[in-house]
């Protein structure tokens, strides 16, 4: 069989990715996924010649592939031989082409569009190849209920990927759709086994009852063996380990759910299933290495390169233009020295993906040669220290010592953590600033606030690989974030040399964390006891200790500055909180978030705390209506930033912030226990929650004036929760005030939406619930041109027809519609939400057929369809009245579906 037409499209459109990367700014991600699918075509075709097909669907299939590959060709070869006769170096060209960039521009636009087209055509005949089962090569994990295999384990050094290949399995649409339930865990070297299967059983929404270990694993065991899932346990370090923990994991038994381990030993593999499969992870060839360090270490282009470009180019003078023009080209090309440099550096690096991150987030920093072989000197040093395995260690620590001093604090505060723990962002700032590691002399430096300091910080260590992303918030600021192990280690090991943590009885502590309950006790599980007496005695002896290790801390460690409950630090915590915190002078952050208190007080000490920035004091009571008193001493703490107040508070609580001019997180506020009045005075809020009552009584004469109530234009986030409604004119008149609002989350009965001008432009997200909107929100929300994530859940509208109008949403992402039970019709009009990349339907049981719109959506990633009947299911089967509007989808996941 000729193999030519494709063979010679995969080496046009790999040269033209070498060559052209410049122009091919905002292109270039489309050109590389359709060189990947002409690669799994190539295989296909191969395949094909060995099976000798001689059938019509096959020949058919192959007939089609190969005109496929001709017209990649033409579309690529045309573009690329327009635009390379004025690649030609020299000011005087870079002059010329400054003429002709509208119009290259155009055609890059042009380009894009046709390799939509080819794409969207490969998509359909993978599709008809699925639905006449001609066998072709996956783009995916295969599933198999049928094999007796339930283990599949990942191993591999440390540092070689393995979290990464099982993270893209766990995320995968084939794999979502095909279990009834997931469930990750990471178990590292230290663990506690029962912590382990609670935190499976939470995935899985298992109730918890046991009394005992035995009695958890029992019932892990018997939901893990009756329902389809899948288990993904990562960094299993020991025989032991697997050993203490697999009594909670059916592997020998005959069980639709499978179970996917990660390793780093050889022995541990053979040892948990010997039918399971394994398979180990290589290190990447010299190519892959060199990929990866290119696209880390030289910065990219922003997909919207050329578009910003050429639409901003006017607002420059002509002169300014041309040079901008020329070191904006220029500065995309890469310095053969620079490449010789760098791959002498990656072949340092044993070609470990781990190693190879990091060296490459180091050089992104570094712009000169001159820097780049002050590196490569450097970087020869420390990899002579180290030998195989050992060498990563040593990348590891050049990208701690290349790193500025300010750097180095902000990487080592993260050694308080714990292994594998997925930190919030804006609680590390927060604990960076009350630690000092941010001060104020940043600050005043550039007019910036601490936070805003302490944000960018965290940016450049991940910019350095040096922290990992977990998850992005709507506005792609960091939102949680971990350290790989291996950078853990070394991370522990600087700050045990150096005594960052100031564990030495001849230094005062000055920092707690508490990332379990200090006591780790369930007391339902105590109140169940059939012996009142002996309960009553062992519960007041229980109240004592507790009360004894309160005072305790804070009598002798008076020079604490940070005492914070992280999560699964939650639980009862004794009769109250002791008056003698009041002793704790110096502290800056207090986070008693989720510990429950038999007493509602809080006791008037606190007002002592004057040093305080942070203080979380969302404790709940136990037993009783769960409402705390809170003194009226908040006042007294004016270098307040972060406030978040109880969930609720009693009539008598009637606090006054009005001298909390330093604020930016205010959390929980609603006007039964506090003044409204008093937000005209917080200048500097960034992010407000309002929960419960928000009556404007006592502004009623500044609402009539029309002056805003809140007088922060910095205000970023605004979140309101009343289930007794809210007055849609104090609404309008509230968000009004908010000029700057990025994310809006409403859960409150309003009826209609204000309309859109009450909005600011630069909402990008937006969530709804409980609204019970009778009006359609998508008129209003369609105006948000900001917008990129939108959120409408249970009850957020009851009306029966929702319209996305024809050029609308232009910005819009991610589209969730979840809980609307009323929603019979859905319509999305052509070029409607032209960039949308998820779309979630879930229990919208009336809804009766999916929008036709859809097919007119080429940016589509991902459509999951969850909680809804079998029949809207079926209609999108080929064959039926759904099918041509999802043809083109490169993912469709089904879960939770009835009336099957």
């Amino acid at each position: 069989m000729d193999f030519s037409a494709i063979s010679s499209v995969i080496q046009t459109v790999g040269r033209l990715l070498t060559q052209e990367a410049t122009s091919l700014m905002g292109g270039k991600d489309q050109v590389e996924d359709l060189q990947k699918e002409l690669e799994w075509m190539q295989s296909f075709l191969k395949e094909a010649d060995a099976r000798k097909v001689d059938n019509e669907v096959d020949r058919t299939s192959i007939n089609e592939i190969r005109e496929l590959a001709y017209d990649v060709e033409d579309v690529i070869e045309t573009f690329a031989l327009k635009v390379a006769p004025r690649r030609k170096g020299g000011f005087s060209n870079v002059i010329k082409r400054f003429a002709c960039i509208l119009n290259e521009g155009g055609l890059l636009r042009q380009t894009k569009c046709e390799i939509q087209k080819i794409t969207a055509r490969i998509t359909q005949l993978t599709r008809r190849l699925q639905t006449y089962d001609v066998k072709q090569p996956r783009d995916g994990p295969e599933v198999d209920d049928e094999s007796d295999c339930k283990v599949v384990s990942i191993w591999g050094m440390g540092g070689i990927g393995k979290t990464t290949l099982a993270k893209k399995i766990f995320r995968h649409s084939q794999v979502i759709g095909h279990f009834n339930h997931l469930a990750w865990v990471y178990v590292s070297q230290q663990f506690q086994k029962v912590r382990v299967w609670k935190d499976i059983s939470s995935s899985l929404q298992i109730k918890n009852n046991a009394d005992r270990d035995e009695e958890l694993a029992e019932i892990l065991h018997n939901f893990l063996k009756d329902n389809k899932c899948l288990v993904i346990i990562d960094d299993i370090w020991s025989i032991e380990a697997w050993d203490s923990l697999k009594s909670a994991f059916p592997v020998a038994m005959n069980t639709n759910s499978k179970f996917l381990l990660t390793f780093r030993n050889k022995e541990v593999v053979s040892h948990v299933d010997r039918r399971g499969y394994s398979y180990e992870l290589q290190c990447l060839d010299d190519d892959e290495s060199w990929k990866l360090f290119q696209k880390i270490a030289f910065l990219q282009v922003h997909s919207t390169g050329t578009y910003y470009l050429i639409s901003n180019i006017f607002i420059l003078d002509l002169f300014f233009t041309f040079f901008y023009l020329y070191f904006y080209i220029k500065k995309n090309i890469v310095d053969p020295k620079l490449e010789e440099l760098g791959k002498d550096m990656v072949n340092s690096c044993r070609r470990l993906p781990l190693a190879i991150s990091v060296l490459g987030g180091i050089l992104a920093t570094k712009s000169s040669i001159h820097e780049w072989q002050i590196m490569h000197k450097n970087a020869k040093s420390y990899l002579k220290k180290g030998k195989g395995a050992q060498d990563i260690e040593h990348v590891l620590a050049l990208s701690y010592d290349d790193s500025p001093p300010y750097l180095r604090s902000c990487f080592l505060y993260l050694s308080q953590f714990l292994e594998d723990y997925q930190i919030r962002a804006e609680r590390l700032i927060q604990l960076w600033v009350a630690e000092g590691i941010v001060s104020s002399i940043e600050e005043e430096g550039n007019g910036e606030i601490m936070e805003d300091v302490a944000e960018g910080f965290l940016d450049e260590l991940v910019e350095r690989c040096m922290v990992q992303v977990g998850e992005r918030d709507p506005t792609l600021k960091v939102k949680t974030c971990h350290m790989h192990d291996l950078m853990r280690d070394l991370c522990l090991s600087i700050a045990k040399q150096e005594n960052f943590s100031r564990i030495k009885s001849s230094i005062p502590l000055r920092s707690i964390l508490f990332f379990w309950h200090p006591f780790d006790l369930d007391l339902e599980l105590c109140l169940s006891d059939e012996d009142d007496f002996w309960w009553f005695f062992w519960f007041v002896c229980l109240i004592l200790k507790w009360q004894r290790s309160w005072n305790y801390m804070f009598g002798n460690f008076k020079k604490l500055k940070v005492l914070s409950f992280e999560e699964g630090g939650k639980g009862y915590s004794g009769f109250k909180l002791s008056s003698a915190i009041g002793n704790l002078i110096h502290l800056r952050c207090l986070n008693l978030c989720c510990i429950a208190f038999n007493c509602p007080n809080i006791p008037s000490s606190l007002g002592n705390l004057r040093c305080l920035q942070t203080l979380d004091l969302r404790i709940f009571r136990h037993g009783g209506d769960g409402a705390l008193n809170v003194p009226n001493i908040i006042w007294e703490l004016e270098q307040l930033r972060h406030l978040c107040l109880p969930l609720t508070m009693t009539d008598k609580t009637k606090l006054k912030l009005h001298t909390l001019t330093n604020i930016l997180t205010l959390i929980n506020f609603n006007t039964r226990n506090c003044f409204v009045v008093d937000l005209s005075k917080f200048t500097k809020l960034r992010k407000l929650g309002i929960l419960g009552p928000f009556n404007i009584d006592d502004i009623k004469e500044e609402l009539d004036k029309n002056l805003p109530i809140i007088a922060s234009d910095c205000l970023r986030s605004l979140s309101i929760w009343n289930d007794e409604g809210i007055d849609p004119k104090v609404l309008a008149h509230l968000l009004s005030s908010c000029v700057n609002l990025c994310e809006l989350i409403l859960r409150v009965k309003i009826e209609k939406l204000p309309d859109f001008h009450h909005f600011s432009s630069s909402t990008a997200y937006v969530h709804l619930i409980g609204c019970k909107l009778v009006e359609d929100p998508m008129p209003t929300l369609e105006n948000l041109h900001n917008l990129r994530v939108l959120e409408l859940y249970v009850y957020a509208f009851i009306g029966k027809e929702m319209v996305c109008s024809v050029l609308h949403f232009p910005k819009l992402e991610s589209l969730n519609l979840s809980g609307l039970w009323n929603l019979e019709e859905w319509k999305v009009e052509e070029r409607a939400v032209p960039t949308l990349h998820h779309l979630k339907i879930s229990g919208c049981g009336k809804l009766k057929m999916l929008l036709d719109g859809l097919r007119f959506i080429t940016t589509f990633q991902e459509l999951k369809i969850e909680y809804m009947p079998k029949e809207f299911k079926d209609k999108m089967v080929q064959g039926r009245e759904d099918f041509y509007k999802v043809q083109h989808l490169p993912s469709i996941i089904f879960y939770h579906i009835y009336g099957v």
